[in-house]
């Protein structure tokens, strides 16, 4: 069955650009909700908009046996990182892994307001991107004891390194990751700071060349 179900998955996973934010409203939208688990309904409607057809393993879904599993650490734990990271400890004077979820959740609120307010005229502030694996990658991963969201946060972490390298060499982004498990996919929601440690304004858009 599991032979069957590799040679069945064309595409692990995918990444990809949802949004940028034009006002502090959605910034400040997207990172109080950031981590929010969606309901059934509208985790099938996300699982449909993202590319995959909502997909039954019979009566019991392996992504749901294994949930206890992948989802050990904190369910809907927010993630910081880069220079982000640096600016959430100098405003709590703790490492962000030391604060409550909501704690952290609204200091990374205060370090990106921060970070606007140092940028005045700016017409983008966010840059949203979503890290979706297929759920029969999933059942694959359930079933050899992995876990999933390690995966999601390993590889966000190597398409940004690879992104910064390439093009902002010596400097640093600053981004939040949530992961929300859902039946038909586990995914991960990226925010991506516009700009880089430096104040250089990143170029990124919905084109492929960039």
């Amino acid at each position: 069955q599991i032979r069957k179900v590799k040679q069945e998955v064309k595409c692990y996973g995918f990444w990809r650009k949802t949004s940028t934010a034009t006002t502090k409203e959605s910034v400040s939208k997207y990172i109080m909700s950031y981590v929010d688990e969606t309901s059934k309904a509208a985790a099938l409607a996300e699982s449909r908009k993202l590319g995959y057809a909502a997909v039954q393993f019979g009566k019991q879904d392996p992504v749901e046996q294994g949930i206890g599993y992948l989802s050990k650490e904190e369910k809907g734990r927010i993630r910081v990182f880069g220079f982000l990271r640096d600016d959430v400890e100098k405003l709590t004077g703790r490492q962000p892994n030391h604060l409550s979820n909501d704690d952290r959740v609204i200091a990374c609120h205060r370090a990106w307001m921060t970070r606007i307010e140092q940028h005045p005229g700016v017409k983008k502030f966010a840059h949203k991107f979503v890290l979706s694996l297929d759920p029969r990658f999933c059942e694959l991963m359930t079933r050899a004891g992995r876990d999933s969201d390690a995966l999601l946060v390993q590889g966000a972490r190597t398409v940004l390194r690879f992104f910064d390298e390439k093009y902002y060499p010596g400097d640093r982004l600053g981004f939040l990751l949530g992961i929300r498990h859902v039946r038909q996919h586990i995914h991960a929601h990226i925010l991506l700071v516009p700009w880089a440690e430096s104040g250089r304004h990143l170029k990124v858009t919905d084109s492929e060349e960039d």
